[in-house]
């Protein structure tokens, strides 16, 4: 298996950084496999933990009222799960199941904290990376919302725009990481 700090230099959003870099926020990450079928994290569990996944692929899950559980996406190798963790100290919103034998990098709360305080620009590209999967995650939701109910009468009468003409989820995510670049200095 690689090493961390080789497969951080594969990771979307971290690939920028120097190799010291990498070295330096490797110090701070745990490895975590799980077997094709196990559970990653539960929905309504706390969460405290982002993971960079590393290989394998896991299945997002989510629970509707009406519909029971139901998959949200999937991700794989170079993809960030698990983000909101370390932004909201609150219950996990979905499950994660391993789709196959499935190797992550964790990164906890506090390291990444300790990042903040002592690594201002490491703790910036992890938040970029995060901040850059909420806005896919969240434009991924919102074209799902659309499919299903349609538009919103607002939206149709030129009020609010049209799913087609808002703001793609990569412009969305820059502005979201400048947020959190403009909170680390």
């Amino acid at each position: 298996m690689t090493s961390i700090t080789d497969q951080l230099a594969r990771q979307r959003g971290l690939s920028h950084l120097s190799e010291s870099d990498r070295a330096a926020l490797a110090t701070c990450l745990r490895r975590r496999s799980v077997r094709r079928g196990e559970i990653l994290f539960r929905e309504g569990d706390f969460g405290d933990t982002m993971f960079f996944i590393e290989e394998g692929a896991v299945r997002v899950l989510g629970r509707e009222p009406s519909r029971g559980q139901r998959a949200l996406s999937e991700l794989g190798a170079g993809d960030v799960l698990g983000e909101m963790a370390c932004i909201d100290p609150s219950a996990r919103s979905a499950t994660a199941l391993a789709l196959r034998d499935t190797s992550a990098l964790a990164l906890n709360r506090d390291a990444l904290s300790a990042l903040r305080s002592h690594a201002p620009p490491l703790a910036q590209a992890v938040f970029g990376a995060a901040a850059r999967a909420l806005a896919a995650r969240l434009g991924e939701a919102h074209a799902r919302l659309v499919e299903r109910v349609g538009p919103s009468p607002r939206a149709s009468s030129g009020i609010i725009p049209k799913h087609s003409d808002v703001e793609a989820p990569k412009a969305v995510s820059s502005r979201v990481a400048g947020w959190f670049r403009r909170g680390a200095s």
